[in-house]
């Protein structure tokens, strides 16, 4: 369910910047929203691959 809530997120992310750029409203802030959009499910996937309990919450706590 989160892997679907990101990804979904991302798609949101990707088509605000889209329309954004289109209306040339400052390249660099449409970057760093592009950045960190899309680090939210990159973040998340790493949660997957936790090896403790310890491990999964510091992941997802950055995520």
């Amino acid at each position: 369910m989160i892997d679907e809530k990101c990804l979904m997120f991302a798609v949101r992310i990707v088509n605000l910047c889209r329309f954004l750029d289109n209306e040339k409203k400052g390249k660099h802030i449409v970057d760093q929203i592009m950045r960190s959009g899309m680090s939210i499910g990159a973040n998340y996937a790493e949660v997957e691959c936790a090896i403790s309990d310890n491990d999964f919450l510091a992941k997802l706590y950055i995520s």
